[in-house]
């Protein structure tokens, strides 16, 4: 795991999984929450692992953060939107006292968010097989499809992936997730990294870097006041 680092007011980690499955955090999974062991058994034998990995990790970077022992995080979810059951955002919990929390994971490489405010952050591999004028149909405006159809194919799906990136974290924020009609999340202007609005408010973008990789990155929190 990186650094942490002071991203758009949120604490921001990025890491990768070990392709060596022995250097995984399986041995520790009694630091998940019941949740996260009833999601982890739908996933296949090596899928679990992984996805019990970066759970851990996730554990040990929070409680590091906030200057407590593993055992007293509790990553819990907040009620969702919809129904109010307690299956919405996820949120760091340590006696009591809550912090807003978003996880993201794409291949081999994952990033945490923690923040006292809302908070979003999503990665994306930039996949050469997606059919980017097909989903940006659903997922993009037509002032962004207009833009994409001025790029090379190249800068576009770059640029397709970057947008969906940001719109992501946003949603993760809001706690719409992928409910939310992507093509309502619009920027500022073309930049990933910019102000973005949905459903009539605003927040703060900004890219989480993955440097080596075909990844692209976005953290998404509400403007500082």
């Amino acid at each position: 795991m990186g650094e942490s680092t002071q991203v758009a007011g949120a604490v921001v980690v990025t890491g990768l999984v070990p392709e060596d499955p022995a250097a995984w955090h399986t041995e520790s999974s009694e630091l998940l929450h019941p949740w996260e062991r009833e999601q982890s058994r739908q996933f296949t034998r090596e899928t679990r692992a992984r996805y019990v990995h970066v759970h851990v990790a996730a554990h040990l970077w929070a409680a590091g953060v906030l200057g407590v022992e593993p055992g007293a995080v509790e990553i819990t979810r907040r009620p969702c939107l919809r129904c109010r059951a307690e299956h919405g955002a996820p949120q760091v919990v340590v006696d009591g006292h809550s912090s807003y929390f978003s996880t993201t994971r794409t291949g081999r490489h994952y990033a945490f968010a923690l923040s006292s405010r809302p908070v979003g952050v999503d990665l994306e591999t930039i996949r050469s097989t997606l059919d980017v004028d097909a989903v940006a149909h659903v997922a993009c405006s037509d002032t962004e499809r207009a833009h994409l159809a001025g790029l090379s194919p190249a800068h576009a799906r770059a640029t397709f992936f970057r947008w969906w990136a940001a719109k992501e974290a946003v949603t993760k924020a809001t706690g719409h997730g992928l409910k939310a009609d992507f093509r309502t999340v619009v920027a500022s202007g073309t930049d990933a990294s910019s102000t973005w609005e949905f459903d009539g408010t605003a927040w703060h973008v900004a890219e989480v870097r993955v440097d080596g990789s075909d990844v692209v990155g976005a953290v998404a929190v509400p403007p500082s006041s």
